[in-house]
């Protein structure tokens, strides 16, 4: 394993921690909670299929197309092959983004954020921001460095198993998330959720 794919594990490691730690909002400011077994899932299913995807990764013998994993940051290296360079380069620059992309959206909602389908007391809908245009980002930046590690990974097997673990742990909670909020906003959350995408501008 590399520094590379090591620093961005431990990243995600990090990243999933304050995630669950972060409580901006008291108890008593709770007006309605629900789960339907969407946290434990992803509580579950992400760092499972993380620490299998990077397990994979290393141990893929055929890194189809995109050659072995190089050695330390070998892969930044101006002499080592151009094709394995930008492979990791654009990794990099994928992982930062959607890390990025995730915070941005988790500590814009301030209190509003909390690990279990929340609405607060006086709770106002978020629509600015990277909520503008779409309304899970922090989901899509999981996808976003998701694909990150995969590409430092060189593997398509790797691919296959940790975006398969962002997909079901989003796709289980998206409707909860949208249904807690659809009957807490109502028209307001549906004339909000006609103008906007759920994960990805354009596509989706």
């Amino acid at each position: 394993m590399n520094a590379l794919i090591l620093l961005m594990g431990l990243s995600i490691a990090v990243s999933a921690v304050m995630a669950n730690t972060l409580k901006n909002a008291k108890e008593g400011e709770f007006e309605f909670v629900r789960d339907d077994n969407t946290l434990r899932v992803f509580r579950f299913v992400m760092p499972g299929s993380v620490i299998l995807g990077i397990l994979v990764g290393v141990w893929d013998p055929w890194h189809w197309g995109f050659g072995a994993i190089p050695g330390s940051l070998q892969s930044f290296d101006c002499l080592y092959p151009v094709k394995e360079r930008s492979i990791d380069i654009l990794a990099l620059a994928l992982f930062i983004a959607g890390m990025s992309l995730r915070w941005i959206a988790i500590l814009s909602l301030k209190k509003a954020f909390t690990v279990k389908v929340t609405i607060l007391k006086g709770h106002q809908l978020k629509s600015d921001g990277v909520y503008r245009w779409m309304r899970h980002p922090s989901y899509t930046g999981m996808y976003i460095y998701g694909l990150g590690l995969v590409l430092a990974l060189h593997s398509v097997l790797a691919m296959l198993v940790i975006l398969w673990g962002v997909w079901y742990s989003t796709h289980n909670r998206i409707p909860v998330e949208e249904g807690v909020l659809e009957s807490h906003f109502g028209d307001d959350y549906r004339a909000y959720k006609a103008k906007t995408w759920k994960l990805f501008p354009l596509i989706y």
